[in-house]
């Protein structure tokens, strides 16, 4: 993540009927061999600064990017980071599969993501033109109408950056009509459940993000559920205990989500670093409950995270603050607000 593409092969020309579709054809073959064209760093003689551009969007969220850095992924270990154990690259499967196929993610089906998301994950791959074109319904990336129904392509939209949904930092429990739910199914990510004491409904789905079976009683602060489904646990406490504000999903994840250098597009504000100005390593958002705001990719984040766990072995201790200048306070301890100079992330301002 980070090290911009320094060679290009440019594809064109008409490759005649019943041509190879092989993507190392000298033509176009993949959609986004189109849209890379202006959509990295080949566009530009001189690249504008990460973060250096303003207007076009709403104050606060506009910022160039490259999606060739974002999503070229190299086959060594990438970008170096200084949380290494069981972390690595993030990426939407547009250039390539993920290879992250569901026994890997620790999911009990692979229903958590909508049609047709939800066939030969870890395998598939996706067009850019998913999440970005025309408005569509709430729970579907088809265009309303289907092949004979509205325009099909990246040619306008009634939200920002041509996205096929709303997105912004309130994206999240409550907001079911939101880009993020296109793809993955609102209902394992973020409902509100009901259940008393967030426990399981008969519908949650075994997820990735879940906290270990640790031998002892079931469930945490957090609802019963925490140990099948952590988005969900998540969402019922803080969109149902007094004082709290409902799950963002740009709490945790980066706002940008073509290409990351943490897991699952992990946020973490114990390592900041190059993609906002900072060295490497720099703790940001101490000893204060206010979100984290560094566009483009940190838009409301709040999570810190100490050390990264497997899928489906999470712990509340692997987060936290890594030490000065933060709070020093880890799991549910930090989470909450517990002791002096608070971090919580229940209420954020």
């Amino acid at each position: 993540f980070g090290a911009k593409p320094t060679a290009f092969e440019v594809k064109r020309g008409d490759p005649g009927t019943g041509a190879s579709d092989l993507v190392s054809s000298p033509y176009v073959t993949r959609e986004y061999q189109v849209c890379m064209k202006c959509h990295s760093n080949y566009s530009y003689d001189t690249p504008p600064a990460l973060g250096s551009f303003s207007g076009g969007t709403p104050p606060g969220i506009a910022g160039v990017t490259s999606n060739g850095a974002e999503l070229s992924t190299p086959p060594a270990a990438g970008y170096s980071v200084d949380f290494q154990a069981n972390n690595h690259r993030s990426w939407h499967p547009v250039m390539n599969n993920t290879g992250r196929e569901p026994a890997v993610r620790g999911v009990s089906s692979p229903n958590i993501w909508l049609t047709p998301f939800n066939a030969a994950v870890g395998q598939q791959t996706m067009y850019c033109t998913d999440c970005h074109g025309n408005d569509t319904e709430p729970g579907t990336v088809i265009p309303t109408g289907g092949v004979n129904g509205n325009v099909w392509g990246p040619h306008g939209s009634e939200n920002v950056f041509l996205l096929k949904g709303p997105w912004s930092n309130q994206t999240g429990s409550n907001r079911q009509d939101d880009l993020c739910f296109k793809c993955h199914d609102y209902s394992q990510y973020g409902r509100i459940i009901d259940t008393p004491g967030g426990n399981n409904p008969v519908d949650a789905l075994e997820s990735g993000f879940k906290r270990v079976t640790t031998g002892g009683a079931a469930g945490s602060c957090i609802g019963g559920s925490v140990e099948t489904n952590a988005h969900l646990a998540h969402g019922w406490y803080l969109g149902t205990q007094p004082g709290n504000q409902p799950l963002r999903c740009t709490y945790c994840h980066v706002a940008v989500p073509h290409g990351w250098k943490n897991k699952v597009f992990l946020a973490n504000l114990n390592d900041v670093g190059l993609e906002a100005g900072l060295p490497s390593g720099t703790q940001v958002r101490n000893k204060t409950e206010a979100r984290y705001y560094k566009y483009p990719y940190y838009n409301g984040a709040v999570l810190k995270v100490r050390s990264f766990a497997r899928s489906g072995e999470w712990l509340d201790t692997n987060c936290g603050s890594a030490g000065p200048p933060g709070n020093g306070i880890v799991g549910s301890n930090w989470m909450r607000g517990s002791g002096g100079n608070s971090e919580a992330c229940t209420n954020p301002p």
